[in-house]
């Protein structure tokens, strides 16, 4: 017997269900024909099937199924397939064959019950695979009271096997009964099962978040915290700039079977599981998400991955539920669906068919079409709010981290520097996904208070990795606003605090911000030749000149204090500005030159093996002096310059007799305090004479040679005349 049609699997189920009920006495089983690959996987499954079921009303027959499974195992794969081809006539031409056969059928008689198979899935099998599945069955299991009952789709059997043998389902089957389409209804039913299975309170009425009440009401007149918003009173009139959507959406746009019902409900548990606070989210919104990535898939790639393309970002209810990004320039709090974004979505989406965008239009203007002020007054988690938006479409999971959920109660309680060095304590070692994250989180939070505002600088500064203009303008229209709002123009008080949070033992991003926004100004300062584009770009700042330099000398000297590595201190020594001079050279700083040179000879030998000193204390490979000359680096020069000469270039940046005599001093200077080191014997065990010595001739041919770099020549012939 056939069932073809709608509802296939369902209606087995049923069928099998009600006749164990009806008929106790008759054995009724699956046998689940698209697990099995090949002619032998066919036979021995199912005959092992069909053992299992019967061994508990007959003892000999395990023993005839096995003898006969051995036997027909035993043929070579020719006349396996010649058997599925002739049919059960071959079995007569073997005698042994023969004997087991009977034998079963002979113990199926004393078992006398009615024996019913139900085939279920042919239509997941390939062409090859059914007309295999269908023969070797039908030949090697024509027993007395067996029946088989299979349920596919006539169409795809038809198509796929060879059109020469289309008609063979009409003589391998007796009966064919075709199911009509079921009550659509039916569809809304079995949902409201599976939902009430999963979403209980303890006293199994209903859950706490009303998921199972959203679920039930999706496409009903929405309720959401006091105020009523129907579909149509959402979307009727629209003109303009707003999308589009007549359509009246339900349930059965999404599933279509009571195997979508099964699938969907379970991929929803699956999603759900993940919301670590389900009160995040709106549960109409979650669920209509839901429907609609799971009816097309390809959504996610397509549309949601590149929401910032098909979506407007727009603003609303600034200043009342705290969830917008801050910055005169980027106050967007929220994603809307409209006309634009309709024509960019059908554009994408030129495959699909009509109804089909029909029902993908509707769902994105319900989630993301514009609302009033009143409305995202009182949902403030609803999808379209950008702080939200990520969490709808991820499911809560943050780079397998951490959550948003996290990140928001955190922001809330003003713990989202903690929360953050609990992920890592090096902001290097932060995943890069992850540090993105942090990023797109902090630019969509509004800051309503100093002590926020506080937590979400250090935040910033220390997980930032990047020193991009879009992030640097972001973060300056941060402290601008921050400062009016919270220091009331006291300057002072504002720079403590961001001397505070740059006052960590590693270069941060405030760090590089200041950096820029210093070399700007000296820049300007200079009246040299930049193109536009390389000045001006931090003229918003309410941070004045003296400002950033006080920030820089004081994370400085915080360094110094700590006895970081030289290395670390080197780094950012070179992030100080004191002018611009001559042909565009950058002069450091009085302070920051004294404060280095004093830290040298407290620490020289650490100094003396890092990278300040490596141009004379390593040798100079053949591509770099080609490329670069033999000489010293300039900033050794800088370190040991004379105060009063720099002062003087400062004063007059291009004045080339003041410069020359601030770069000669300086070399002068250090070599004056290399020959100084030598004649010491408190380093002896730290350095290498050696190097030492080297530094030394080396500065001394340089000096000789009117402070231009050395030939090859008179470089190789240092190292060929020192003792080592």
């Amino acid at each position: 017997m056939l069932f073809g049609g709608y509802g296939k699997s369902s209606f087995l189920h049923r069928f099998k269900n009600k006749f164990e009920r009806d008929n106790p006495r008759e054995i009724v089983f699956w046998y689940r024909i698209w697990k099995n690959k090949g002619s032998n996987a066919i036979i021995e499954n199912f005959f092992e099937e069909l053992k299992h079921q019967l061994k508990p009303y007959s003892g000999e027959i395990a023993d005839d199924i096995n003898n006969y499974v051995e036997s027909i195992l035993s043929l070579s794969h020719s006349e396996i397939q010649k058997i599925a081809s002739v049919g059960k006539a071959i079995i007569s031409d073997k005698e042994t064959l023969e004997n087991h056969f009977q034998g079963i059928n002979h113990s199926i008689a004393k078992i006398d019950r009615q024996i019913i198979i139900l085939l279920d899935d042919l239509d997941r099998l390939e062409d090859s695979e059914i007309m295999n599945t269908l023969k070797l069955i039908r030949t090697l299991s024509d027993f007395n009271n067996i029946i088989f009952i299979a349920g596919y789709d006539r169409q795809y059997i038809t198509e796929t096997i060879d059109a020469s043998k289309s008609n063979y389902l009409d003589k391998i089957f007796n009966v064919e009964i075709n199911l009509l389409p079921f009550d659509s209804e039916l569809i809304v039913s079995e949902l409201e099962i599976e939902v009430n299975k999963i979403f209980v309170d303890q006293l199994g009425i209903n859950d706490n978040n009303n998921f199972n009440e959203a679920f039930k009401n999706l496409f009903k007149d929405l309720t959401l915290k006091g105020e009523d918003i129907s579909l149509d009173d959402m979307f009727k009139e629209n003109a303009g700039q707003n999308c589009q959507s007549n359509y009246v959406l339900k349930y059965q746009d999404f599933l279509l079977t009571y195997r979508d019902v099964k699938r969907f409900i379970n991929e929803f548990k699956f999603n759900f599981s993940f919301l670590s606070n389900q009160a995040d989210v709106i549960p109409q919104e979650y669920i209509l998400l839901k429907l609609l990535t799971y009816k097309f898939r390809e959504l996610n790639n397509l549309l949601f991955a590149n929401l910032d393309y098909y979506l407007k970002r727009d603003n609303k209810d600034l200043g009342n539920d705290g969830i917008i990004s801050f910055g005169s320039d980027y106050r967007s709090n929220i994603y809307i669906y409209n006309s634009e974004s309709q024509k960019k979505l059908r554009d994408k989406l030129k495959n699909i068919d009509d109804d089909h965008f029909n029902i993908i239009n509707a769902v994105m203007c319900r989630l993301f079409g514009e609302k009033s002020i009143n409305f995202y007054q009182s949902n403030q988690n609803c999808i379209s709010k950008i702080y939200y938006t990520d969490l709808y479409l991820r499911n809560n999971i943050l780079s397998g981290n951490i959550s948003l959920s996290d990140f928001q109660k955190a922001f809330k309680e003003n713990q989202l520097f903690q929360l953050v060095q609990s992920i890592s304590f090096n902001a290097d070692k932060i995943n890069i996904n992850t540090a993105n994250e942090i990023k797109q989180f902090i630019y969509n939070v509004s800051i309503d208070s100093k002590k926020r505002f506080l937590d979400v600088i250090k935040t910033i500064n220390f997980v930032f990795n990047s020193s991009n203009i879009y992030d640097q303008l972001k973060v300056l229209s941060l402290l601008n606003e921050s400062y009016v709002e919270y220091y009331g123009y006291y300057d002072q008080t504002f720079i403590e605090d961001l001397q505070e949070v740059i006052n960590i033992p590693s270069i941060g991003f405030l760090d590089s911000l200041f950096r820029d926004m210093n070399l700007d100004i000296k820049r300007k300062n200079s009246k040299l030749d930049y193109k536009s584009n390389n000045i001006n770009k931090y003229d918003t700042s309410n941070l004045r000149e003296k400002d950033i330099e006080q920030l820089m000398l004081g994370k400085l000297k915080f360094l110094l204090e700590k006895n970081v590595d030289p290395e670390l201190i080197i780094q950012f020594y070179y992030t100080d500005v004191a002018a611009i001079v001559g042909d565009k050279k950058i002069i450091r700083s009085i302070d920051f030159n004294l404060l280095i040179q004093n830290d040298i000879h407290h620490r020289f030998p650490k100094y003396f093996h890092s990278t300040l000193f490596e141009s004379i204390t390593k040798r100079i490979s053949d591509s770099n002096g080609e490329f670069f000359g033999y000489e010293p680096m300039f900033h050794l020069a800088q370190i040991f310059s004379n105060q009063k000469t720099v002062k003087e270039l400062i004063k007059f940046p291009s004045d080339i007799k003041i410069f020359n005599q601030y770069y000669i001093e300086g070399w002068h200077n250090l070599l004056e305090y290399l020959e100084g080191i030598k004649k010491q014997k408190n380093y002896k065990k730290e350095i290498d004479d050696s190097k030492l010595d080297f530094s030394i001739e080396f500065l001394k041919q340089f000096i000789k040679n009117d402070y231009k770099p050395l030939s090859k020549n008179q470089y190789d012939e240092i190292w060929n005349n020192l003792p080592f």
